[in-house]
């Protein structure tokens, strides 16, 4: 067992060199994401904290992401590589080439439909996941062969068949709780900009659909006396037909890379438009913990511990929601943060 241990971990006691990248949309112009710049902060921080050095990026443009994803994935010196992004997202069909389409048999596609999921840039372009993931395939990124790659895609995963103001009423991409109470109490911290109430909001709040979803005016909070603060990160809505009765999306993994989305697919995810996205504030708390009470704390670990700490939460909409984080991996070993994350990484 002693041996079989000793090589689930790539040379503990060795001084390592982790990248972490960093982007954030949508931080200014016309349809802020409210809540961003926290995500921003708190992904500096946690990853500083594991010992990474950490580059920032605000506001990407497609053409900037390409020549950003070019640059990191040519790195040779690196034992770690992490890479996470806090932006508006769907999940759609790729468009295909005529030849394509017409090879395709018309009773297989009404059975089926493959989706991909795509990230929205600041110039309003979509990015596929897939292509910023296939960046860092072993084929693709030859220096961080057999060494971990962590990306954490903070986005909606809602389809953008589905993300219309007469499917949200339906409650598509949202998962049922109970109904808030009727009659809400008055809550002071929920009205001081000040000391905003720091994570859960009181059970009146509800989700106003403006700028951050773009979907119709049909979805907005009619009561003005109410503080929205839970949100969602789609971009602007494609109206279009009603998907295929079955949808599948994908999402490549490769080896030694681990994948975190604050949802399933086909669902919404929640930010908190004082203190950010509900997954990105959680890994910041978790880490924070580690790095107070342990010397050494495994990767999954934490992540178990953010998705258990999401599942003790509600969100709120037209009535209360729950969600949980979405962990795909093909990590071949342990990723061991160690010695208070004073820069040692066992993997």
């Amino acid at each position: 067992m002693g041996s079989e241990k000793g090589d689930r971990y790539f040379d503990p006691d060795e001084t390592w060199k982790g990248l972490a990248v960093v982007i954030t949309n949508f931080l200014s112009g016309s349809h802020i994401r409210e809540g961003g710049e926290k995500d921003h902060e708190n992904m500096i921080k946690s990853f500083e904290q594991l010992g990474f050095k950490v580059i920032g990026h605000k506001d990407v443009t497609t053409t900037m992401l390409t020549k950003l994803l070019e640059e990191y994935s040519k790195k040779k010196d690196l034992n770690c590589f992490a890479f996470a992004i806090s932006s508006h997202g769907f999940e759609m069909e790729k468009k295909e080439d005529e030849n394509a389409k017409k090879e395709k048999n018309e009773k297989e596609k009404q059975k089926t439909k493959t989706k991909h999921h795509a990230i929205q840039m600041f110039d309003g372009k979509f990015v596929f996941t897939h292509d910023i993931l296939d960046c860092f395939s072993d084929t693709n990124c030859p220096g961080l062969r057999n060494k971990p790659k962590i990306f954490f895609i903070q986005a909606c995963r809602i389809p953008d068949s589905k993300a219309t103001a007469d499917q949200w009423k339906a409650e598509i991409g949202l998962e049922k709780g109970c109904s808030p109470p009727k009659a809400a109490k008055y809550n002071p911290a929920e009205h001081n900009p000040v000391k905003p109430n720091p994570v859960k909001p009181a059970p009146q709040t509800t989700i106003e659909m403006e700028a951050d979803s773009y979907l119709p005016d049909a979805t907005k909070t009619k009561d003005p006396s109410v503080e929205d603060k839970d949100k969602i990160d789609p971009p602007k809505a494609h109206i279009t037909n009603p998907p295929a009765p079955v949808e599948i999306t994908l999402v490549p993994c490769y080896n030694d890379m681990l994948i975190m989305f604050p949802c399933p697919e086909g669902y919404y995810a929640f930010r908190n438009r004082h203190d950010g996205s509900y997954m990105l504030t959680l890994f910041s708390e978790v880490v924070d913990a580690c790095c107070t009470k342990y010397e050494s704390a495994d990767l999954m670990d934490m992540l178990k511990d953010v998705t258990f700490k999401m599942s003790e939460k509600s969100f709120y909409g037209p009535k209360e929601y729950k969600t949980v984080p979405s962990v795909v991996h093909k990590l071949r070993k342990d990723v061991i943060f160690k010695a208070k994350f004073s820069s040692r990484l066992a993997f």
